[in-house]
């Protein structure tokens, strides 16, 4: 189900390995890890307000993005929400995680 899902505000999942009583998920890198291990290490006033406010923009369009695709997330924050960048010229900085464990629900479609 992961590997069906496309955007660059989320998590790109590339595949599992199987190791003895593990699985172990292939994820995208995320340089700076997740929102709140950055906050964790960063004096808060260390963070540009832009950058802040572009962060939580690209999580809204994650969690969009899987509303339009019938995923309903239930897990929305810091640990869940990547850092791949801190140069606000970069087209993306933060990206949703995971979206597909087994606390999310598929949003039941009626017409």
């Amino acid at each position: 189900m992961l590997d069906k899902f496309r955007s660059k505000y989320i998590v790109h999942f590339y595949g599992a390995v199987f190791v003895p009583n593990k699985i172990c998920m292939v994820t995208e890198l995320a340089q700076y890890r997740s929102l709140k291990d950055l906050i964790n290490h960063k004096k808060t006033s260390e963070i540009d307000e832009k950058m802040k406010l572009k962060m939580i923009s690209e999580a809204a369009k994650g969690i969009l993005y899987l509303h339009e695709n019938g995923i309903l997330h239930r897990d929305i924050k810091p640990d869940n929400i990547l850092v791949i960048s801190l140069d606000l010229n970069d087209k993306v900085n933060a990206k949703l995680t995971d979206y597909g464990s087994r606390r999310n629900d598929i949003l039941l479609m009626t017409t």
